[in-house]
């Protein structure tokens, strides 16, 4: 699998006063799957539209809150860097519409694989 450097990211916010890391968490996902079932993607826009105009989407940023700044109250920002959360945007633009998202992604000179060296000189 190709590295996007989420990790490195991470690491970067962390090591500010304010920042935390809550490594890859898989919360967005089971919230939007709560809110419609994947069997169900069809009824998904007629669902969307009844979570957006009802409290539901403020219970769901809580879920998501709680998880996220569990161990890690004192932090003001707090990375997510799950990869796949990217299939959620419009989901998680939905429930934190001012939140900052990085995309980060691999570019294909770079190789999946990281370099392996010895110290044995060979």
């Amino acid at each position: 699998m190709p590295r996007s450097g989420t990790t490195l990211i991470e690491k970067i916010i962390a090591s500010h006063p304010e920042g935390s890391g809550a490594g890859e968490l898989l919360e967005i996902e089971g919230l939007h799957n709560e809110m419609c079932p994947p069997a169900e993607l069809d009824v998904f826009e007629e669902r969307f539209n009844e979570a957006i105009s009802s409290d539901k989407l403020i219970v769901y940023a809580d879920s998501y809150l709680d998880v996220l700044r569990y161990g890690r109250e004192e932090s003001c920002k707090i990375v997510d860097k799950l990869p796949d959360n990217y299939l959620f945007l419009g989901f998680i633009h939905a429930l934190f519409p001012n939140a900052l998202i990085i995309h980060a992604y691999a570019h294909r000179s770079i190789p999946a694989c990281p370099a392996i060296s010895s110290s044995s000189g060979r």
